[in-house]
């Protein structure tokens, strides 16, 4: 369900990455208009829309180069790199929607609405299935990634809650 209040912030679009509410992911960021953004929310509430690319090869994505759904994050920490690249850690607040989108020179900041999560009025019976078929779709990920470490792995199939 989406939230009626939108907020205003500063989108950053990520390369072959997720961010999830509830982790904390670590990012490099070289785009002028992604070290513009990361600095224009330093400078406010550290707050940031992270959405991933819906094509990792588009150097100069536009909003229609971004899924709309997104978390919203705040930034922990910026490591400043060689150049004008920084190291960003960031935490997963909640999960988000764009909703509008617009260049603010000289980034991207976005009308953003929260998504509210629904599990809660799952009966028990519908989150052992979805449970069971996120296992499975785990399972045949794995096949993709063999090195995935064996915690992780742990984690995943002994995890009960959605």
């Amino acid at each position: 369900m989406l939230s009626q209040e939108h907020i205003t912030m500063p989108v950053i679009a990520l390369r072959g990455l997720v961010a999830m509410p509830g982790a904390t992911i670590q990012f490099d960021v070289g785009r002028k208009k992604s070290v513009m953004a990361v600095d224009g929310a330093m400078k406010n509430d550290q707050i940031v829309f992270l959405t991933a690319q819906k094509d990792t090869f588009v150097d100069d994505p536009t909003f229609d180069d971004l899924y709309a759904i997104g978390t919203v994050s705040r930034i922990k920490q910026v490591i400043k790199m060689p150049g004008e690249n920084m190291r960003v850690l960031a935490e997963g607040l909640y999960r988000a929607c764009l909703l509008d989108g617009r260049v603010e020179e000289p980034f991207f900041v976005g009308e953003i609405g929260e998504i509210y999560n629904d599990t809660d009025t799952l009966t028990p019976v519908l989150t052992k299935a979805y449970v069971r078929s996120l296992r499975t779709v785990f399972d045949e990920y794995l096949m993709y990634v063999p090195k995935m470490p064996a915690e992780v792995s742990m984690r995943v199939f002994s995890e009960e809650d959605l």
